[in-house]
C-alpha cells in the first residue's frame, strides 16, 4: 500500500481512466436523452469514485511541490477554481439565454437563482431550494441546471478532503504505519454509507418518517447531500492507497469482471433507486476494481474505443452541456428520435468547442502545462488527470511556465466571464421588473390571505365564538378576507382554519386518507379538534382540500402526496377518485357529527399559466417574448373551456354532487357560475381586470365575486339565519 507516492506517479499511463470517463458521461446522456438506459444516471456515481482516485494521486504530487500546508491548500483550491469555472460560466450564460427564449418568467427566474447557486458550487443546495424535490420527482425536469447538483457535491467534498489528506494520509502520523490512513478512510466511508441508508432505515424500522418528513434532515441526508455521497469518493481514495508505487496491478479476470458488473449495472439498476444505497455499491466496487486492476492496453487503445476516449477527454464539458441542450431541444421538438439525435450532436459539438477554446487555454495559463493531442505518440504518459468528474485534459507535458502578465490576463478574462450569467440573468429580470413597475407590462395582484387574527391555525380561538368556520388550504385563505367582510355585513362572524404550510397539505381533514407528511396529519387533527370543540353552526370547506386529488393542477404535473390509511398504499392517479370519495365522506361525517351544516365549495377553475403572461399556442410566452410584448398586440392570460375543465376535474365534482345529495346537512357550491361565463372561463374580466393572481388562486376581485356568491347561497338556503341564531 502507498505511503509515499513519487512526483511522476500522477502522469502514469492511465488512458483507461479517459475511457471510464467516456463510459460514465455516455451513460448519463443515455439516461437523460429519452431514458434510453434507465440506470445510466450511475455515471455520476462512477465519476465520483474516479475523482477520489485521481485527486488523491494528484495531491501526492502537489504535496511534494508544496511542503507548506498553506501553500498546498492555496494551490489545490486555486487549480480547482481555474479548472472548473471558465467552462461553467459559459454554460450558465448560454443556458440562461436558452431559458429566456423558452421559459415563462417564473421558470426563468428559477434558472437565474440556480445559476447563482451553481456559480458558487452549491448547485445541490440550489436544487433543494428551487426545485424542492428529489431527482426523479415530477417537475424537476423544469430545472435546466438540475445536473449541477453533482458539481456542488464534488466541490464541497474537496473543500474538506485536502484537510483529511494532510491529517490522515500525508502526515507523519499516517506514514508511520501504513494501515492508519486506510483505516481512517474506511471508517469515513462506512459512516457516509450509513448516512445514505438512513432513509431506508427510517422506513424499515418505522421511525415515523423523521428523515423523509423533515425538510432539513431530508436535505442533509438525501439524494443531493455530500454526506450521503462521500463514500463514493472514498472508494476512489482507497483505490489510490492500494495502488503500489511500482504501478497498477494486473489481473484481467478482475478487470473484465469489474467491467461486466459496471455495464450490467447501467442496464439493470432501476431508475427508481433514488438514493445511493445498496444497489449502487456493486458498480462502485466495480469501478474501484478497474482503478486498481486496469484493463489491458490492447483493449483500451483499440481503435473501436477511440470515440469513448475522445468523449472522456471532454467529459466535463459534455456533462455541463448535455442537460440544458436536451431541455432546449425537447421544448422545441418534443421527445423523439430526432430530439435524441440532435441533442447528442449539439452536445458533442459544444463540448469539442469549449474543450478546445476554453478548457485547454485556461489549463495552459494557470497550471504551466501544455495540452497535447490525447492520442498522439506523446500521450504514452497520459495523465490520470486531477478530476475525472470534470474531465481534465489528458496527457500534459511541461511548457516551461507562463509569464505573470499572461496569468493576469487569464485571471482578468475569467473575472469578466463570471459577470456574464449575472448580467444576462439579472439584467433580463431587471428589465422585466421595470416594465411591470412602470405599467408597460401589467403585473398580477398578490394572492389574498386570511388575516392572521381570523385564522385559528395561527391565533388561538379558545375564547372566540365562531358562527362560521372556513376550512381549507391556501385557496380557502385567498377568499377568506372577502368572505369575512361579506358575512360581517350580514351580522355573522367567520373565522378560518387554513392549512397552507410547508408541504401544502393537499388533503382533507379525514382519517381514512391522509397526507404522507406527519406535519400535515397533525394539522388535520387540529382542524378536527377545533370543529368538535367550537361546534360552529356552519363549516365551509374550500380549495384543493375539497376540490381534487389529481396529478394535474394549475395546468401542470404535481405529485399526489396522500396515503390510504386502510391499505397503507400511496394514492396514485388511478385510485385518486376513489380516495377522494373516501376522504370527503369521512370528513363530512366527522364535521356533521358536531351538528354543523356544511358547505362544500368546489375547487376554482385552474389554468395553464399566470394571468400576466401571454398565451402562445396553449403555453405561456417566454421571458424574452414578454420583453417585446408592449410593442405587439398580445393577449394576456389564459382561457379554459368548461369541457376541458370537466375533463380534468369532472369525476371529482361528481363525487361531491353524489355525497351532497345523500346528506341533507351538506350543500354544494361550484365556483364556476360566479367566476366564469357559461362555457368558458378567463383569468380576467372583459374589462381586463384580473380575477386571478396566478394559475389557481383568485385575486381580491375574484375573491369578492366568489364570496358574494357563497353568501347569496347561504341566504337562499337559510344558513345565514342559522349562523345568526348562534349569537
Amino acid at each position: 500500500m502507498n505511503t509515499s507516492v513519487p512526483t511522476n506517479f500522477a502522469v502514469a499511463r492511465r488512458i483507461d481512466i479517459q475511457l471510464l470517463r467516456g463510459v460514465a458521461v455516455l451513460g448519463v446522456m443515455l439516461a437523460h436523452f429519452g431514458a434510453l438506459v434507465p440506470g445510466g444516471f450511475l455515471g455520476v456515481d462512477v465519476f465520483f469514485v474516479i475523482s477520489g482516485f485521481v485527486i488523491t494521486l494528484s495531491m501526492w504530487s502537489l504535496r511534494d511541490k508544496h511542503p507548506s500546508h498553506r501553500a498546498f491548500l492555496a494551490e489545490f483550491w486555486k487549480r480547482r477554481f481555474f479548472r472548473l469555472v471558465p467552462v461553467l460560466v459559459v454554460v450558465l450564460t448560454a443556458t440562461l439565454i436558452g431559458a429566456a427564449v423558452t421559459l415563462a418568467p417564473r421558470g426563468f427566474a428559477d434558472q437565474v437563482e440556480m445559476s447563482v447557486w451553481s456559480l458558487f458550487f452549491a448547485g445541490n443546495i440550489g436544487v433543494e431550494v428551487v426545485t424542492r424535490g428529489d431527482y426523479f420527482d415530477p417537475g424537476v425536469e423544469e430545472n435546466w441546471l438540475l445536473h449541477l447538483w453533482s458539481l456542488g457535491v464534488e466541490e464541497q467534498f474537496y473543500l474538506l478532503f485536502p484537510l483529511i489528506f494532510l491529517a490522515a494520509i500525508a502526515s507523519p502520523w499516517a506514514r508511520a504505519r501504513a494501515k492508519r490512513s486506510t483505516l481512517v478512510v474506511s471508517a469515513l466511508l462506512v459512516t457516509s454509507f450509513a448516512f445514505a441508508l438512513l432513509n431506508d432505515w427510517d422506513d424499515q424500522l418505522g421511525w415515523g418518517g423523521i428523515f423523509t418528513e423533515s425538510t432539513g434532515l431530508s436535505a442533509a441526508f438525501g439524494y443531493y447531500s455530500p454526506l450521503t455521497r462521500a463514500w463514493q469518493f472514498l472508494f476512489g481514495v482507497l483505490a489510490a492507497l492500494f495502488v503500489p508505487q511500482s504501478g497498477t496491478k494486473k489481473s484481467q479476470s478482475i478487470s473484465l469482471g469489474s467491467l461486466a458488473v459496471l455495464l450490467g449495472s447501467f442496464a439493470l439498476v432501476p431508475e427508481s433507486n433514488l438514493l445511493p444505497g445498496w444497489p449502487t455499491v456493486f458498480p462502485m466496487v466495480a469501478v474501484t476494481g478497474l482503478l486498481i486492476f486496469p484493463l489491458s492496453k490492447s483493449l483500451v487503445q483499440s481503435p473501436a474505443l477511440r470515440p469513448l476516449r475522445w468523449l472522456g477527454d471532454r467529459s466535463y464539458s459534455a456533462y455541463l452541456w448535455h442537460w440544458p441542450v436536451w431541455l432546449f431541444v425537447t421544448s422545441r421538438l418534443g421527445d423523439g428520435v430526432i430530439s435524441i439525435g440532435l441533442s447528442f450532436a449539439v452536445t458533442i459539438g459544444f463540448s469539442a468547442l469549449s474543450f478546445r477554446f476554453i478548457e485547454q487555454p485556461f489549463m495552459k495559463r494557470h497550471r504551466g502545462i501544455q495540452p497535447v493531442n490525447a492520442h498522439s505518440p506523446q500521450s504514452a504518459k497520459e495523465s490520470a488527470g486531477e478530476n475525472p468528474a470534470d474531465g481534465d485534459p489528458p496527457s500534459a507535458v511541461p511548457s516551461g511556465g507562463q509569464s505573470s502578465s499572461s496569468k493576469r490576463a487569464g485571471t482578468g478574462a475569467l473575472v469578466a466571464l463570471i459577470a456574464l450569467p449575472l448580467v444576462v440573468g439579472g439584467g433580463t429580470l431587471g428589465i422585466y421588473g421595470v416594465f411591470q413597475e412602470t405599467g408597460v407590462l401589467r403585473s398580477a395582484p398578490p394572492v389574498p390571505q386570511l388575516e392572521e387574527s381570523r385564522d385559528c391555525m395561527k391565533t388561538s380561538c379558545d375564547d372566540t365564538a365562531i358562527d362560521v368556520l372556513l376550512v381549507g388550504d391556501s385557496h380557502a385563505g385567498s377568499v377568506g378576507d372577502a368572505l369575512t367582510e361579506a358575512l360581517e355585513v350580514e351580522g355573522v362572524e367567520m373565522y378560518g382554519a387554513v392549512v397552507a404550510r410547508t408541504f401544502g397539505c393537499l388533503h382533507l381533514p379525514s382519517t381514512t386518507v391522509t397526507s404522507v407528511h406527519e406535519e400535515c396529519q397533525e394539522l388535520s387533527q387540529q382542524v378536527r379538534s377545533l370543529v368538535q370543540e367550537k361546534t360552529p353552526r356552519v363549516v365551509i370547506i374550500h380549495g384543493y382540500t375539497a376540490g381534487r386529488f389529481t396529478t394535474v393542477n394549475s395546468g401542470g404535473d404535481s405529485e399526489i402526496q396522500l396515503i390510504d390509511q386502510g391499505s397503507g398504499i400511496a394514492v396514485n392517479e388511478s385510485t385518486a377518485v376513489d380516495a377522494y370519495r373516501s376522504a370527503l365522506q369521512d370528513t363530512l361525517d366527522i364535521f356533521g357529527a358536531s351538528g354543523a351544516q356544511i358547505i362544500v365549495v368546489s375547487g376554482v377553475p385552474d389554468f395553464a399559466f399566470r394571468p400576466e403572461e401571454v398565451g402562445r399556442a396553449g403555453k405561456p410566452a417566454s421571458q424574452a417574448e414578454l420583453l417585446f410584448a408592449p410593442w405587439f398586440d398580445f393577449e394576456f392570460g389564459d382561457t379554459v373551456s368548461k369541457q376541458d375543465y370537466l375533463a380534468r376535474h369532472g369525476e371529482f365534482i361528481a363525487v361531491e354532487q353524489d355525497l351532497a345529495q345523500n346528506r341533507d346537512f351538506v350543500h354544494l357550491i361550484e365556483p364556476w357560475e360566479f367566476l366564469c361565463e357559461e362555457q368558458s372561463c378567463s383569468q380576467s374580466t372583459p374589462g381586463g381586470d384580473y380575477l386571478y393572481s396566478d394559475q389557481d388562486h383568485v385575486s381580491e376581485l375574484g375573491a369578492t365575486q366568489l364570496a358574494r356568491g357563497i353568501v347569496d347561497n347561504m341566504a337562499s338556503t337559510g344558513l345565514l339565519d342559522l349562523a345568526r341564531s348562534a349569537r
